[in-house]
């Protein structure tokens, strides 16, 4: 495995490494929440670049918490400006394309018209099914990409596919889950239908978010203590 960063705010460090994502090409995308930035590796964990959560015209920033990649290359970032949610979009290279009003997102419909109770991280797979963790709840639930109710599974423990403060989750080309157990320094792989499979690392400290890469390998982001792991043999 491979770790990157530690506290600070020089290239390379992170003040709160929240949210990640990786590109088709490699690249590793980091929200470093407090430094109000996103710090840009390769997978092997060098440095390439960084660009602030900034509006030009407003000349204000934003805090980011996740960020997500699209099929066009945009990295799409949620967080918080001030006190509202907000999701700026940029291209690789930290260039602003546009900005959401967050009060209109997945978020905001779930939490009011299902039954989640604080939905932390999502993510959709290949056949459009959205997979959120709740983390008051410790479990997942899943929707079909019209947002009707499918299944859930975990539930709160701490033995073999139960769940303690879940926050990231992301899915690999096999269509298996992989959410970060948070609360019991862990991550746990499932499989599509919600089957406990394994677990991927039982040492993970405090993991908040995870995300693969196409290559393969998978990355994890421990805010508490500020650091990336990329793990190459999951």
């Amino acid at each position: 495995r491979i770790m990157i960063g530690g506290e600070g705010s020089r290239k390379g460090e992170f003040r709160c490494a929240v949210g990640v994502a990786v590109s088709d090409e490699g690249e590793i995308f980091v929200a470093d929440h407090r430094n109000q930035r996103i710090q840009v590796f390769t997978l092997r964990g060098a440095f390439v670049r960084q660009f602030p959560t900034v509006v030009p015209d407003e000349e204000t920033m934003m805090n980011p918490d996740d960020v997500a990649l699209d099929g066009e290359g945009n990295l799409w970032v949620v967080g918080k400006q001030f006190l509202c949610g907000e999701v700026h979009v940029f291209r690789a290279d930290g260039t602003l394309v546009g900005t959401v009003g967050a009060h209109n997102s997945w978020w905001g419909y779930l939490f009011r018209r299902q039954r989640l109770k604080y939905p932390a991280f999502l993510t959709v797979d290949g056949d459009g099914n959205v997979f959120v963790t709740d983390c008051e709840n410790h479990c997942v639930f899943v929707y079909n990409e019209d947002g009707q109710f499918l299944f859930q599974f975990g539930g709160e423990g701490s033995v073999d596919g139960q769940l303690n403060d879940p926050q990231g989750i992301c899915t690999d080309s096999a269509g298996n889950i992989v959410v970060a157990d948070m609360g019991n320094g862990r991550v746990e792989m499932f499989d599509k239908t919600g089957k406990f499979l394994r677990h991927v690392a039982t040492d993970a400290q405090r993991p908040l978010a995870v995300a693969m890469a196409t290559q393969g390998q998978l990355v994890v982001t421990d805010m508490h203590h500020d650091i990336v792991t990329i793990f190459g043999n999951y």
